[in-house]
């Protein structure tokens, strides 16, 4: 969700989102492809902000704060990144599985 605020004595515009993405213990099937569920998740974040930057659509924002529940260990920077191999494509990758 996201709302934008509007500064009393500048007028300036600052665009907050929230996010909570995708737990891992939320639903065990999903849990192969969690790490592109929330890269997913990002990735509509990032076209939200995009949006209210783009000042055909309406007047741009000044400022934007992301915060929230990232259900991601800082170490997954291939999440936060974008950068994507499932866990299954990864384990096979590196023969932690057996490939048929």
């Amino acid at each position: 969700s996201c709302v934008r605020l509007v500064h009393k004595n500048s007028g300036k515009l600052l665009l907050v989102v929230s996010a909570h993405l995708m737990t891992a213990s939320k639903d065990t099937k999903a849990n192969e492809y969690v790490g592109e569920i929330r890269a997913c998740q990002l990735k509509r974040m990032s076209e939200i902000v995009a949006m209210h930057m783009d000042e055909r659509q309406h007047r741009a924002v000044d400022g934007v704060v992301v915060m929230g529940d990232f259900n991601t260990d800082i170490a997954e920077r291939n999440i936060l990144t974008g950068l994507l191999t499932s866990q299954l494509a990864w384990s096979k990758q590196n023969n932690l599985v057996e490939m048929k």
